[in-house]
């Protein structure tokens, strides 16, 4: 009997069940990814942009991804390279800080979870560095000697600038053998002061940058610069006297061009130029003194500083000053305006006439007694330490002579007193505002004295007709020019002791001090 050989249906899913259990445990192999390089561009002395393109990602996720270079073949990840994303695809790259004019090396790389691969070598070079790029900024701010320039620097040409800023000529296409300023390094924009120009010239300008390839140049500005007046200040005349003063001024700024000539210029009018009676005083800018001379005695002068220069004459502001009274021995007196007179403001002390003829000086009491002629004493016969106080004293023959007093003024009238002691408040008060202040030369208690009119009236005493001296610190006493009968003239006195002023007759050998009067 033959046996039935046909496998149960039970056997046959064993079977199947066995071999998709042997397949199951089969482990999935995993390959690097798979990429290409891409061809090198935009390639520059210092930079270029590659990339990739990743075609199969080698059955594993592509974590990592970029381009690697070196100055050899075949470089990898552990060299220069860039990190650019992950995934497959196409990607690119961003190569910096290269080397001018060299020879690189490039594979994309792309990693994954099997490992790096890399794509097809590709070479390129960069360019070779050449000077840098730059432009030159428009003038400004130019004056008489300065402007105000620089640059921009918008490549450095592949190697680093060393130097930049701004040269200048009286010519066309100045160059750093000629002026120029030196303004930093590096790329970007910069200011340049130009100075030490000239006023009133043409100057043609260009920013330079230097690197080690050489200089390069900027376009070509030209500009020029300005000439103006000078400036000038006018300082304040110090020691007036008789016939000179002493002024000057200051040169602030010469305007862009030197001054030539500088000085004072003085005339009783005004806003004097120099047509009118100068000085010079030297060139250039700073500070000057001047003397101003050939004066007219009690005079008012107004005076200007001045400076010239190509522009022109310019001058400073006017200050005034007045000159002093002067007499034929060359004493200088103060004066003052009281109300509308004029008066001398100290006793006078001439020796001589105003027609140069000597007064006696009689010191000798007998000499004074006996005198019929014109003739002055020192009180004590002390020149030394009361002339320059207190004036001389003077007989009445001195003042009859109408040359005692200097050109122009004259001995004051009974008249002339009264309309002072009249517009001082009376003969009760005048004396008080006539008199100096104080104790210093008058005797306490000195009473009521201000001296608000500026006469300031001294006790500089006086002569008895028989010689004696008398009353200085105590009294002051001063003859007018009114004669009083044949042998006497009229005198006035101030006291320490009170404010009035007396006026009456004094014979012609009394010994007073004198005040002149302006004409």
């Amino acid at each position: 009997m033959k046996k039935n050989l046909k496998p149960s249906l039970g056997l046959l899913l064993f079977a199947a069940l066995l071999i998709f259990s042997l397949n199951s445990c089969e482990e999935t192999k995993i390959n690097p990814p798979i990429l290409s390089t891409s061809p090198a561009t935009e390639i520059t002395y210092s930079s270029v942009v590659a990339g990739g393109n990743i075609t199969d990602d080698g059955g594993d996720e592509v974590v990592a991804r970029g381009v690697c270079w070196a100055t050899t073949a075949n470089p990898d990840i552990t060299g220069s390279h860039t990190t650019d994303g992950d995934g497959t695809g196409i990607f690119t790259s961003s190569l910096e800080g290269l080397t001018p004019g060299m020879e690189y090396h490039v594979r994309a790389y792309a990693t994954n979870s099997a490992g790096t691969s890399y794509g097809n070598g590709v070479t390129f070079s960069t360019t070779v560095s050449t000077t840098a790029t730059v432009t030159t900024k428009a003038i400004s701010g130019q004056t008489f000697n300065s402007a105000i320039s620089g640059g921009t620097i918008t490549a450095d040409g592949g190697d680093p600038i060393t130097a930049r800023g701004v040269c200048w000529s009286i010519s066309t296409e100045p160059m750093i053998t000629g002026s120029h300023t030196s303004d930093g390094s590096g790329t970007g924009s910069f200011d340049s002061n130009l100075s030490g120009l000239l006023p009133g010239t043409t100057y043609y300008a260009r920013a330079y940058a230097t690197n080690s390839k050489g200089t390069a140049y900027g376009n070509e500005v030209s500009f020029v610069t300005s000439v103006t007046f000078a400036t000038v200040t006018t300082r304040t005349v110090t020691d007036p006297d008789v016939y000179t003063a002493l002024g000057g001024g200051t040169i602030t700024s010469d305007g862009g061009d030197p001054a030539t000539v500088r000085g004072v210029c003085w005339s009783t009018a005004p806003e004097p130029t120099v047509i009118d009676s100068h000085t010079t005083n030297g060139t250039g800018v700073g500070a000057f003194e001047s003397n101003i001379t050939l004066l007219v005695p009690a005079t008012t002068y107004y005076v200007r500083a001045y400076a010239t220069n190509s522009k022109g004459t310019v001058y400073g502001e006017a200050v005034s000053f007045t000159t002093l009274l002067g007499d034929y021995d060359l004493n200088s007196y103060r004066f003052v305006k009281i109300g509308e007179q004029v008066w001398m403001a100290e006793n006078l002390a001439t020796t001589k006439l105003n027609d140069g003829t000597p007064i006696a000086n009689l010191s000798v009491a007998a000499d004074w007694e006996a005198g019929s002629a014109p003739a002055y004493v020192w009180y004590s016969n002390n020149e030394a330490l009361h002339k320059p106080t207190y004036g001389a004293l003077y007989n009445w023959h001195a003042v009859a002579s109408n040359k005692l007093c200097p050109e122009g003024w004259h001995v004051p009238t009974e008249a002339d007193w009264n309309i002072l002691i009249t517009y001082m408040g009376g003969v009760d008060a005048a004396g008080g505002k006539l008199k100096q202040a104080g104790t210093t030369l008058w005797l306490s208690p000195n009473e009521g004295a201000t001296n608000e009119s500026n006469f300031t009236a001294l006790p500089g005493g006086g002569r008895k007709p028989a010689g004696e001296f008398e009353g200085r610190g105590s009294l002051g006493v001063w003859w007018t020019s009114t004669p009083s009968g044949l042998n006497n003239g009229i005198g006035l006195t101030m006291s320490s002791e009170n404010t009035t002023v007396n006026m009456g007759n004094s014979v012609t050998g009394a010994g007073r001090s004198v005040r002149c009067l302006k004409n």
